[in-house]
């Protein structure tokens, strides 16, 4: 067994210090926005609330893009672009900044310290690796020449993260996890994620994801875990404990915006796949992707409504 197997989530919320100020930065910072209806391909248009293969016993969902409207619809990635203005505004808008570097010195050290923690995990036999942005961040100050106070870290890379990539609930989210809550079915999370994921939920719907259903056994972070999707080990947790209570991957509906880290994955570990194609800007199709070219999803679903829909609906011989 490496050091990548996987690991039980942590009680991030009970260590955290500062928790109160987190979820104080995500309120302030965060503003309601309206997810915008993709065009989808015809292929896709052909899947919209097609019926499942089986009735679920689970459902097991993303985060980014999915729950939250997210504009990159995933956690905000070093490499994906000039993350300088995002990083400029965490130094000058962060709550107590000390005297720092250049803004765009610091974004590129931070894009270094993470291409090097993802060097090493691959190394160590991480399919897609996921770093701790908490122990990224102080090397990249490090780096840049300047030392950064441990306990203004997670102030700092959240107001980075709010910045670079702002997010706010899918329409519908509560009402959806209420209902689903309310038929007795599991529901759990596999999501890549970073320490302030969690505090979305009660920061933005007042309630932990546990108190809006979601088991945390059946919750797998991936900055937790040290791997991210598309690495079908970061299902691995959730579905041995679904497994534990006799149901099967085969019976549990994964729901997830983007059709490489959601879909495909999802679907290499038995998973009925529901592709949530809500919002044009975080929606992923990886056409470009040929090794993608012939998968579909079991159904596309355009809101979160449509998902309860799928999973209320009785088949034959149930």
């Amino acid at each position: 067994m490496n050091d990548l197997a996987f690991k039980t989530p942590a009680p991030y919320h009970s260590t955290m210090a500062g928790t109160h100020e987190l979820l104080s930065l995500i309120r302030t910072r965060s503003h309601p926005t309206s997810p915008q209806p993709p065009e989808l391909p015809p292929a896709l248009t052909l899947r919209l609330r097609a019926p499942l293969p089986r009735s679920p016993r689970a459902l097991l969902f993303d985060i980014y893009g999915t729950l939250f409207a997210s504009s990159s619809g995933d956690i905000s990635l070093a490499d994906a672009h000039d993350h300088a203005s995002a990083v400029r505004r965490a130094l000058t808008d962060g709550p107590g900044t000390p005297p720092h570097p250049s803004a765009s010195l610091l974004a590129r050290h931070f894009r270094a310290a993470v291409a090097r923690e993802h060097e090493r995990l691959r190394r160590a036999g991480a399919i897609q690796p996921e770093i701790d942005v908490r122990e990224v961040w102080q090397r990249a100050f490090k780096t840049a020449g300047f030392s950064f106070p441990t306990n203004r870290i997670e102030a700092f890379a959240l107001s980075f993260e709010l910045a670079a990539n702002p997010v706010w609930p899918m329409p519908g989210v509560k009402e959806l996890l209420s209902r689903l809550r309310e038929a007795g079915l599991p529901l759990g999370i596999v999501s890549n994620a970073q320490f302030y994921t969690p505090l979305l939920f009660p920061a933005l719907l007042g309630s932990t994801a546990e108190e809006l259903g979601f088991l945390p056994g059946l919750i797998a972070y991936s900055f937790a875990c040290g791997r991210a999707k598309p690495d079908p080990q970061l299902f691995s947790g959730p579905l041995a404990e679904l497994a534990g209570q006799g149901i099967d991957s085969s019976q549990v509906a994964y729901v997830g915006n983007d059709m490489g880290n959601d879909v495909a994955t999802a679907a290499a570990v038995g998973c009925m796949t529901i592709l949530f194609a809500g919002d044009k800007r975080s929606l992923r199709l990886r056409q470009a992707d040929g090794q993608l070219a012939a998968l579909m999803p079991d159904s596309v679903v355009q809101s979160l409504e449509d998902v309860h829909q799928l999973a209320a609906a009785p088949r034959e011989g149930m």
